[in-house]
């Protein structure tokens, strides 16, 4: 498949004949292990693993096949465990048959050294003087692995990585990051001129003609740049800077909710267009790439390949946030345990549609709450953003840094097309990224006179500002774009600054199990230390309370129903500025 292949692959498999202790006939439906290689239409060697030279033939036949057809092929070595899954196990408890055949059976060396003094290839003093010498090597490197002095053999970050360093954490330097996110504006135009044209003999969708004419209306004007420019805008800056960048998930070039369109089609020929690959270069490549609808897979190459490039931005999108769910093995196993775990860094991006616009569990959640408990040890970082312009710094930021940690950004649904939160060309030509957005509406004496606060995270922004707008409410709202690592400073200093501060409270959409409310609240009461209210009463002499708004306890992301949707929302942004306060 185009963007997924990699000129074909040899898979091994030790075939031992036992699963655990669970025997063939338990562990699959299929005659063969390797029956699934019928689906590809690959060829299959099944090999004696007791024949060593029919085993090297097999292997070069493998590699000659592959090199010839750029096609996979399969190498099943039929073989044995002699003790069973360990040293300690007892497999004749199980497999009682098949151990009473291994007992007696000798070694593959022994089989082969016999087969070659039977042929006279051989002495009996060769034959014991390579056994012994082979011992005498292993015996040898064993003492030395036990010496206190080794040094471990850190290849993560040799070779393609040598320019990143393994532990620096941005949010623990003694000084500001050395890098700039901005984009000088004549760069940002020119790269807005690529994203607005295609050739004079390219016939484009009537529709697409009006989104590209929109784009570059608003770029010449430099004001309400939505998040497809914006994104378009960082992916291009990028190129022009020598990093390539790599976008691959379901409907990627137009983007599931129809706003990229990285990719056009001609709509008579068909033929494809891609505005962004002008901007290539011998240096750098761009490839948006639709991607097949198994999560777990595309999320282990796109994994692969973000070790593989650690120069080149690599982002994964779900079609929604929840299709996560179906890589969840991935992200356990690799991406938020990578560089403690197997010492290797990754600087993957993973887009989750989040958001509650009422189209039920499956469409809602990217199930923030799974990723703030994986957090720790600023193993990843974690955002929900509010405006365009941030997604433009986060994502050239995630490049520009001197380290890799991967990224996991909660991206908008609605926001994509409301107005409120796209962005100034000013903002990308001249701002950064900003974990923590304060108040931006309310006169500075009506921030400061403030006795309650609120703090949310995404879209709701957005709902409660109309609705405190509409009431002419007071009451500052603060937006946090970055989860982990948590802004603590940012938002101590914040806090600090008000005088009058009561209490702050929390407001989400997702229910109270889920979201960001237990991680903020754990965060708050010092589960890594001193927490927020330890810092505040510090610096201000009070405790601030954390206050929870949003939906109560829920095993479902949310509701099937877009009028029951519609009415806790409303209940939800009411109570948000209550005085008294309950679960929605």
């Amino acid at each position: 498949m185009n963007g997924f292949d990699t000129g074909g692959t040899i898979h091994i498999v030790i075939n031992n004949q036992v699963g655990f202790t669970t025997s063939p006939g338990e562990a699959r439906s299929t005659t063969y292990c390797t029956d699934v290689a019928k689906m590809l239409e690959a060829p299959v060697f099944h090999v004696n693993g007791d024949d060593p030279e029919s085993l090297v033939w097999v292997a070069q036949l493998a590699a000659e096949y592959r090199a010839r057809f750029s096609e996979s092929v399969f190498i099943d070595i039929v073989c044995y465990r002699r003790y069973g899954h360990n040293e300690g196990d007892e497999p004749s408890f199980t497999q009682p048959e098949l151990y009473s055949r291994i007992k007696p059976h000798t070694t593959t060396r022994n089989i082969y050294s016999q087969k070659l003094l039977n042929a006279g290839l051989i002495s009996a003093e060769d034959d014991l003087a390579l056994k012994e010498e082979v011992e005498a090597h292993f015996a040898a490197e064993q003492e030395v692995s036990k010496k206190d002095n080794i040094t471990p053999y850190a290849s993560a970050f040799e070779g393609r990585w040598i320019r990143w360093k393994p532990t620096q954490i941005e949010e623990e330097a003694p000084t500001p990051p050395s890098y700039t996110t901005a984009v000088e504006e004549s760069v940002l135009q020119a790269v807005g001129k690529a994203i607005t044209e295609y050739p004079s003999d390219f016939k484009a969708h009537p529709k697409i003609q009006k989104f590209l004419e929109l784009r570059k209306t608003s770029l010449e004007q430099g004001e309400n740049l939505d998040w497809a420019t914006c994104e378009a805008l960082a992916i291009g800056s990028l190129l022009k800077e020598n990093h390539s960048v790599r976008l691959s998930g379901q409907d990627a070039q137009r983007g599931t909710f129809t706003h990229r369109h990285s990719v056009l089609s001609d709509t008579l020929s068909g033929k494809k267009f891609c505005p962004l690959k002008t901007l290539d270069s011998e240096m750098t490549q761009f490839e948006v790439v639709n991607s097949t609808l198994s999560e777990t897979a595309v999320l282990a190459f796109e994994y692969g390949y973000s070790l593989s490039s650690p120069a080149r931005l690599v982002i994964w999108e779900a079609q929604f946030g929840d299709f996560s769910n179906g890589a969840q093995v991935i992200i356990d196993q690799f991406i938020t345990s990578s560089e403690i775990k197997w010492q290797r860094a990754s600087g993957l991006v993973l887009y989750l549609p989040h958001g509650y616009e009422g189209q039920g569990p499956e469409h809602s959640s990217a199930r923030l709450e799974r990723f703030l408990q994986l957090s720790a040890e600023k193993n990843i970082t974690v955002c929900n953003l509010t405006t365009a312009g941030n997604l433009f710094h986060a994502l050239r930021r995630q490049v520009k840094r001197s380290y890799r940690k991967p990224l996991v950004i909660m991206t908008p649904k609605s926001l994509l097309r409301y107005g409120p939160s796209f962005s100034p060309l000013k903002e990308l030509s001249e701002g950064s990224f900003k974990k923590v957005i304060p108040e931006s509406t309310l006169s500075p004496e009506e921030i400061l006179a403030a006795k309650e606060v609120i703090l949310c995270s995404g879209k709701i922004y957005y709902e409660l500002l109309e609705y405190r707008q509409k009431n002419n409410i007071k009451t500052p709202i603060f937006r946090l774009e970055q989860f982990h690592p948590l802004p603590r400073k940012e938002l101590v200093a914040t806090f600090a600054a008000l005088p009058n501060l009561e209490r702050v409270k929390w407001v989400q959409e997702e229910p109270r199990n889920q979201g960001a409310w237990t991680f903020l609240f754990m965060e708050w009461l010092g589960a890594s230390g001193t927490g927020f209210a330890g810092d505040l009463f510090l610096k201000i002499n009070k405790k601030i309370p954390l206050n929870y708004i949003g939906r109560k306890a829920a095993a479902a992301p949310a509701g099937g129903s877009f009028k029951t949707h519609q009415k806790t929302q409303a209940q939800l942004i009411e109570m948000a500025f209550a005085i008294e306060e309950k679960d929605i």
